[in-house]
């Protein structure tokens, strides 16, 4: 059975020092749509590919939960097969906890690892994340999980240096599948723009504009199952949304940036971040900066990006060839390549 683990390292509280606008929710507590929607990705590709459903898997209890919120149920966690994605701040939650036995944790039978991304600071610590990955000996606990997909060049290239079979694999996001043509995607979206970056648009469309977040509200508290169903249900939604509903999409969120490359959906990309995280758009998509003279109508003649269809192709043959076990590295090879390619320079 394919599972994930139910591991969330976006909590806050009280907001933060981000500058998204929607981060000042105190005291409430919230996470970020864009962790589960890089499941909803791997969930829909594993359904259309394979006609196999994708569950959550709770590492404290051996108990699943459909993502298509029909089920809960016990299990064995040995026939469990869990699959690992997302940007690991928090190892103890990703590669260490969750495999480990002791401290009420099980273990899976097995784990693969799509699009994992050892952070360059530990957000909460204040660490180096490639210093506490050695700290905790992960290149060593990563080797017999091989080959390990990285979202980022920097986590493959130290995976690389340390003995770890690893390579480029991009984000799960950028896996959906293309939408069909919707006679109600009318609505511009404004997703969690840093309010740097509003002064550009135009007032119409900050005025007639749709504004939702990716920081969704635990409804109770974040560790209960019920509320992790709640958070995909919200996540799933937004997706929904966006596949029928938008014409254009203008965001800061990564998450919000990629899905809709994959779906088809013009996007602009405005963002002041610099950390690593941005280097798997950095061949695909013009990042535009507040400290730029931002030519908004150029901006929005330049948001479609066809070649995408390409790139979204080559994460979804990885990801079933990965989870098929393929010995051909060719899917691999071949994605490497796409991520690599500076479509930017060809525009």
């Amino acid at each position: 059975m394919l599972a994930f683990p139910l591991n969330f390292r976006n909590f806050r509280l009280h907001g933060g020092s981000s500058q998204c606008p929607y981060d000042q929710l105190s005291p409430f507590v919230y996470g970020n749509a864009g962790d589960a929607i890089q499941f909803l990705a791997l969930q829909e590709i594993i359904k259309t590919e394979l006609t196999q459903d994708l569950w959550g898997f709770n590492s404290f209890y051996p108990e699943l939960i459909s993502l298509d919120l029909k089920a809960e149920e016990s299990v064995d966690s040995q026939d469990v097969r869990l699959i690992v994605a997302g940007y690991t701040g928090l190892f103890v939650n990703m590669f260490v906890h969750a495999y480990q036995p002791g401290s009420g944790h099980v273990r899976p039978n097995s784990c693969l690892y799509l699009g994992v991304s050892i952070s360059g600071s530990d957000e909460r610590g204040g660490m180096d994340g490639f210093d506490i990955a050695l700290k905790l000996n992960l290149p060593q606990k990563l080797k017999p999980y091989g080959p390990i997909g990285c979202r980022d060049r920097a986590t493959r290239d130290f995976l690389k240096a340390h003995g770890v079979d690893a390579y480029y694999s991009g984000c799960l996001t950028m896996g959906f599948y293309q939408r069909k043509p919707s006679p109600g995607a009318n609505n511009t979206v404004i997703l969690d723009l840093q309010p740097s970056f509003m002064r550009y648009l135009p007032e119409e469309i900050k005025a007639t504009a749709t504004k939702p977040t990716h920081c969704l509200l635990y409804r109770n508290d974040p560790a209960a199952l019920v509320s992790s169903l709640d958070f995909f249900a919200q996540s799933r939604a937004l997706i929904d949304y966006y596949r029928t509903k938008a014409k254009l999409i203008i965001t800061s969120r990564i998450h919000g940036t990629l899905p809709a490359l994959a779906l088809g959906i013009p996007v602009i990309f405005m963002s002041d971040c610099t950390d690593q995280r941005m280097d798997m758009m950095k061949f695909l998509i013009k990042q535009y900066r507040s400290d730029e003279n931002i030519d908004f109508e150029q901006a929005l003649r330049e948001a479609e990006h066809p070649y995408f269809k390409e790139v979204s192709q080559a994460v979804r043959e990885n990801a079933i060839d990965r989870i098929l076990g393929k010995d051909d590295r060719s899917s691999i090879r071949r994605l490497e390549q796409i991520l690599e390619y500076d479509y930017l320079g060809q525009r």
